[in-house]
């Protein structure tokens, strides 16, 4: 039976502990794609995830720079993140 978030991307602050990787181990649980961003992250892959699922960078969400450095450093070998990628680069055209 798929995940309640099958098919969906996720972005989540504050990934790298606490509320927020609780949240970000439970959207992918349930199938979501997740982009997360945190002050004390360091770009790459989350910890016992693959990129292609679950991927931070170091950012601070309060930044405009932040979230184009979302969009740049995305892997590129996802394209569920290059499509949220589009969508935050959006917000700032």
């Amino acid at each position: 039976m798929p995940g309640r978030l099958e098919g969906k991307i996720a972005l989540v602050s504050g990934s790298t502990q606490g509320f927020g990787r609780g949240i970000l181990e439970t959207f992918v649980r349930e199938g979501a794609v997740v982009l997360g961003l945190d002050l004390q992250a360091t770009d790459g892959p989350v910890d016992g995830y693959s990129e292609n699922v679950a991927y931070q960078i170091k950012a601070n969400v309060a930044e405009e720079q932040s979230w184009v450095k979302a969009v740049i450093s995305q892997p590129s070998s996802s394209t569920r993140l290059s499509l949220a990628s589009s969508m935050i680069l959006t917000l700032f055209v």
